[in-house]
């Protein structure tokens, strides 16, 4: 644990460059716990996947309606403010991207593009959008892209029909209440579960140089002919390392978290208890007395706080004077007598009047 915190530290945004490729990844179950934790951020990325499979599926080309402007092609303007709103909803969100498989991408009055990626992020508490196409590196190159890719790219039995019972726009305002005629309309996209975390990746860019961890969930269209739903690309969040909050606690062997048995509570006396707010700290936990044990200290507490223990454990590896060895829970005391107390004096007091009988 002391390796992959000395390592991440080691890591930022002047030194990425001369690093390898190897040493700007961490192992995946550092990453324990981020799909629950950031579900909310995920769940904007779907919600950007679905409504492109929906609009890919279900509108033609040709297709407008007047100056109420429905239909047609995405415009490229709508989808760099979506991933801008992204980023801009919400601060756990470093940056947001839609990415296209080339030649699958075409704006109105515009020629089919080879590649195509609205890029938002965040940096300096100021809002950027860029075309990622234009970029050195294709992300048609990047590991997440190329990792969804291969799942879905020939496989789509187990994408989740959705529907849309769609009221048709009888102004400019998007007000009325007529039912569209081919409701109601049916897509097919991903559930929030079908989308992946990948690994923590310090995102060495110029613009992030960070550590993160990206989520990616495809989206999909409909080819003409065949009637099938095709990959079209995907979409893209990304959140800050430094907001996952660990568990450094004991778990079964099959749980894949980097961090569990590494807090250093008294077995025989406490209990682990993870503690939340603390961010990627490895301080956050907390030992618990067990029944039969008492807090030995008066500092208006019940439990020994991981962030003393780490503090003197460090004081007693380097040969300093060092309360470690006493951070631990006392066997309880009690003015009563215990309930085997009582049954043993009953049990002699009997006998002893027994015997009394027995010679009279």
């Amino acid at each position: 644990m002391v390796k992959i915190y000395r390592h991440k530290s080691s890591v930022s945004g002047t030194n990425c460059k001369t690093l390898p490729p190897s040493s700007l990844i961490l192992p995946g179950d550092i990453g324990y716990g981020v799909a629950d934790q950031f579900q909310s951020q995920a769940s904007m990325a779907v919600r950007l996947s679905h409504f492109l499979s929906a609009y890919l599926q279900n509108t033609e080309d040709t297709e407008t309606f007047g100056r109420i402007r429905g239909g047609a092609r995405l415009h490229y303007e709508k989808l760099f403010g979506e991933v801008l709103a992204n980023v801009m909803a919400d601060y756990k969100i470093l940056s947001s991207g839609i990415f296209f498989e080339p030649y699958t991408y075409s704006s109105p009055n515009e020629s089919i593009r080879e590649y195509f990626g609205p890029y938002a992020y965040r940096q300096n508490e100021e809002f950027y959008v860029i075309d990622s196409a234009g970029l050195n590196k294709h992300y048609t190159l990047e590991l997440w892209y190329r990792e969804m890719k291969y799942r879905w790219n020939t496989n789509t039995e187990s994408l989740k029909l959705f529907r849309i019972r769609s009221k048709m726009r009888s102004d400019v305002n998007g007000t009325g209440s007529q039912t569209h005629e081919h409701s109601p309309l049916g897509y097919r996209a991903p559930t929030l579960q079908q989308g992946i975390w990948m690994p923590p990746e310090f995102k060495c860019d110029g613009r992030i140089d960070a550590w993160v961890m990206t989520y990616v969930v495809p989206f999909f269209q409909m080819l003409k002919l065949s009637g099938k739903v095709q990959f079209t690309g995907v979409v893209t969040v990304d959140v800050p390392l430094d907001l996952l909050e660990i568990n450094p606690c004991p778990q079964p062997f099959n749980v894949n978290n980097a961090f569990k048995n590494t807090a250093r509570c008294h077995t025989q006396s406490t209990t682990c208890r993870p503690i939340e707010g603390f961010r990627f700290s490895r301080t956050a936990y907390a030992c618990d007395c067990k029944q039969g044990y008492e807090y030995p200290f008066k500092d208006r507490k019940r439990w020994i706080a991981g962030s003393l223990i780490e503090i003197e454990y460090q004081k007693k590896i380097r040969g300093l004077f060092s309360r470690y060895d006493s951070l631990r829970c006392r066997i309880s005391s009690s003015p009563k007598l215990s309930y085997d107390a009582v049954i043993i004096f009953i049990s002699i007091s009997s006998i002893f009047i027994y015997f009394i009988k027995l010679h009279c």
